[in-house]
């Protein structure tokens, strides 16, 4: 159903000065659909009027772009608040906002990533909507995908997105002497015996890219062990999904990967493994790693530190995760 009065359009959107309210507006709705005999409350006595659900706000945070369904990514209160909560990858988690789509078609989600923004959009609760749902079929639910599998205040979204302002760009933790305090990858050195093996995989990756989006997502498609119905669903929407990593990077004018010179195949290389799967593998039984081209001169302090800092960027870097091959275990593929 529209809503009436403020926030009914986006000329008329409501302003967000605190960027929880979206959120306290959102567990304000919960906490009322919650039966009297249950005792919960809702812990606050502000109350927000009116309900934000579905109307049109304004609204500031820093965005990261993310792989995740079909949204664009996420908007944090600040680049801070994403490394003091669990990290840039720990993105399904309260207080944060999903972007589902851009209004503008042609608005790219990499060109984006790590600024900071102020948009106009459409606020929902896809959580609160997912209840109702339920209690109109009067069936209850268990959600095994998406957001609300984590929980009732995790589904926060933004639709119709609209970049009103941009500063910032590239926003990241770097530098060396911040990964022993943030960081959860660590770098492989040159002499581990399959060093030259994975250059040589994350070169091919570097020249399927620049092959082109659709031939690059075919071959994935043949490859992989999803068959049927998902996986023609899968590449098509990744046929018709031009808002994402390979994307831009098999077609943008500032994609590292199209220019002419330097090659980045030619540039200075690193290889890095999540923390947590170092402590469960030796060295010569490691079965994923992601691969980084430096797009500067020198990356020694610019490499990334965290998972969540790996992908959507290349000012700095170009990365992509690489797999030992299940069939010939001496290839690695991506």
């Amino acid at each position: 159903m529209q809503p009436q009065g403020q926030g009914a359009s986006p000329d008329d959107a409501i302003a967000i000065d605190d960027f929880h309210d979206l959120y306290a507006s959102a567990a304000e709705q919960f906490y009322r659909e919650q039966p009297a005999e249950t005792g919960i409350r809702y812990p606050d006595d502000k109350f927000f009027e009116p309900d934000l659900n579905c109307r049109w706000v304004k609204i500031s945070g820093h965005f990261r772009a993310r792989g995740y369904y079909h949204y664009r990514g996420v908007l944090a209160e600040s680049s801070r608040d994403l490394y003091l909560n669990g990290g840039p990858d720990n993105f399904i988690r309260e207080r944060l906002y999903f972007i589902e789509n851009w209004d503008d078609p042609s608005t790219s989600s990499i060109l984006l990533n790590g600024s900071d923004v102020t948009i106009v959009g459409r606020f929902y609760d896809l959580c609160r909507a997912a209840r109702k749902a339920q209690k109109d079929a009067g069936e209850e639910w268990f959600i095994m995908g998406g957001p609300c599998h984590y929980g009732q205040l995790t589904g926060l979204m933004i639709r119709d997105a609209r970049v009103m302002e941009t500063a910032n760009p590239f926003q990241r933790l770097q530098g060396e002497k911040n990964r022993q305090i943030v960081g959860n990858l660590t770098q492989l050195p040159k002499s581990w015996p399959e060093y030259e093996v994975v250059h040589d995989a994350a070169k091919k990756w570097v020249r399927a890219v620049r092959e082109g989006a659709e031939p690059y997502y075919r071959d994935q498609s043949s490859k992989s062990s999803i068959k049927g119905d998902l996986a023609d669903d899968l590449l098509k929407r990744n046929l018709e999904d031009n808002d994402d990593w390979i994307w831009f990077l098999a077609t943008s004018p500032q994609s590292p990967i199209l220019r002419k010179q330097p090659k980045l195949e030619r540039q200075p290389f690193a290889i890095f493994i999540y923390d947590r799967l170092l402590l469960r593998e030796d060295e010569d039984e490691i079965t994923g790693v992601t691969a980084c081209f430096c797009t500067l001169r020198k990356c020694d302090e610019s490499w990334p530190l965290m998972d969540g800092d790996v992908n959507n960027f290349f000012d700095s870097y170009v990365c992509t995760s690489l797999r030992r091959d299940r069939a010939d275990k001496t290839k690695w593929t991506w």
